[in-house]
């Protein structure tokens, strides 16, 4: 059995290539656009299933970046739920010391 990486050291290690990882895409969308443009209208058999370096690095990277934002997306859900959970508890823990919960400048729905 493998240890799976805390989120913060998954992070660390896409942050130590996001910038480089950002240039290649941008670098891959520019030379698809022109590849496209300039064959538009031209296709063959051969070229339309060859599997060319660039394209393969283009899914690469497309993958990388689907699978970063579903790994962005599941973090800030976790935040939020958590950061939910900690302000429900701290209104209770107010209320029980007979404050007013209302004094303070949070908005949240109970469930």
């Amino acid at each position: 059995m493998s240890v799976r990486p805390s989120t913060s050291t998954q992070f660390a290690n896409l942050n130590k290539t996001f910038e480089s990882d950002c240039s290649a895409l941008e670098q891959s969308i520019r030379q698809l656009k022109e590849k496209a443009a300039s064959s538009k209208g031209e296709s063959s058999a051969a070229g339309a299933f060859a599997c060319s370096r660039s394209v393969c690095d283009d899914a690469r990277l497309a993958s990388r970046a689907k699978d970063l934002r579903s790994m962005t997306e599941q973090v800030r859900s976790f935040t939020v739920k958590g950061a939910t959970q900690i302000i429900k508890i701290l209104v209770k823990q107010m209320l029980a010391r007979g404050q007013n919960a209302s004094s303070l400048d949070v908005h949240f729905t109970q469930n």
